[in-house]
């Protein structure tokens, strides 16, 4: 790890990923790699995702696409919430 780096938190990894699953329906690929994860890795999330149904799987173009459900854009926001009020206390 880079000096001065932190590593993320699970709450992290999954608002990254819903954030971008929120923008529309998003591919595996492109998923890790904006949200710099190993293919382990997004398997692990997305499948715990999907479950919890916080994500689902969209099929278009005989391709399989991930989108944020109502309940992960809610996620999103109380995360985004507590992270700001957690700033504002720094």
């Amino acid at each position: 790890m880079q000096r001065g780096a932190t590593r993320r938190s699970r709450f992290e990894i999954i608002a990254s990923i819903l954030s971008l699953c929120s923008g529309g329906p998003t591919q595996k690929t492109q998923i890790m790699y904006r949200c710099n994860l190993s293919y382990e890795q997004l398997q692990k999330y997305l499948e715990y995702l999907t479950r919890a149904g916080f994500l689902e799987v969209v099929w278009e173009h005989d391709k399989d696409f991930y989108r944020a459900t109502e309940a992960g854009r809610e996620f999103m926001r109380g995360f985004q919430a507590l992270e700001s009020l957690v700033r504002l206390r720094k």
